[in-house]
Order: C-alpha cells, then structure tokens, then sequence
C-alpha cells in the first residue's frame, strides 16, 4: 500500500528532523574528540616532561649514592692505611728496642756513686757508733763528746744512705 501524501509528508519530516540531529550529533561528536585528542596530546607532553624530570632525579641520586659510596671507600682505605703505618710503626719500634740493653743503660744512669755497706756482727748500740774504745765509754756515760760522735758517725753513713 503506497503512502499517502500527508503520511509521505510526516516521513519526510521526520527523517529530515534526525538527519539534522543526526549532524548535529556529529558535529558534537567532533568536537568532543577534538578536545579528548587534544587533552591527550597535553598529557602525551607533561608526561614526557614528568618523566624526563623523575628520570633525572633518578640518575642524580644514583651519582649522589656512587659519590658516597666512593668517599666511604676512600676514608675507609685511608684509615686502614694510617692503622697498617701504626702497628708497622709499633713493630719496627719492637724490634729495634733490646729490653736488656735498655735495662743495663738505665741501671749504669743511676747507680749510686756510694760504696756499698760491709757484713757487721750484731753490737750493742754504743759499740757499733764508737771505731775506738774511748768512744764507747764517751756514749755510756753521756759526756759532752758523744753528740760530736754521733754526728761524725751520721757523716760517715750518709752516703750509704739514699
């Protein structure tokens, strides 16, 4: 059954009424992906500057981490050289010392420039002051001679004594 004309008509319009929303549609749609392409070519640029910028900060801490490293390397070598230079030093030292000889030359230093007593026989006090026997009766009976005695005898015995 054929159309009539005023149905033919309402078609007619119809389809020109979604022909035009279907333009408009597309210019829409156009649009839109113009605007998602051009907000994808902005990011596609910010993130190769993103990741320029993190790959740089990457590469700068790697240096930064070598450089301590070697500084650590370097003092550490450096200590151990000092230490190695020490103990060497402290041997050498050890060797080259001879205890009996530094013994020998510290006991010739300071020896004693008086002679060294001779064995007596146990005495009573006022024998072992008096050489002769006048000095012996001079101490018992306390004269004025006695305190001369025991001075000369003090004299006598003073660089025995150090």
């Amino acid at each position: 059954s054929p159309l009539k004309p005023t149905e033919w008509k309402q078609w007619a319009e119809r389809t020109i009424r979604a022909s035009r929303q279907a333009v408009s549609a597309e210019k829409d749609f156009h649009k839109v992906l113009k605007k998602f392409n051009t907000s994808v070519e902005l990011q596609e640029r910010q993130m190769a500057h993103v990741l320029d910028a993190a790959q740089d900060m990457e590469e700068k801490r790697a240096m930064c981490f070598q450089d301590a490293v070697m500084k650590i390397a370097v003092f550490d070598t450096s200590w151990l050289r000092n230490v190695q230079y020490d103990i060497d030093s402290g041997v050498q030292a050890l060797e080259d010392c001879d205890g009996l000889q530094d013994l020998q030359a510290f006991m010739r230093r300071n020896r004693t420039k008086a002679t060294f007593p001779s064995k007596h026989l146990s005495r009573p006090p006022w024998e072992m002051c008096a050489t002769d026997p006048a000095d012996g009766d001079a101490i018992r009976s306390e004269s004025s001679g006695a305190s001369e005695l025991i001075l000369r005898k003090s004299q006598e015995l003073q660089p025995l004594v150090r």
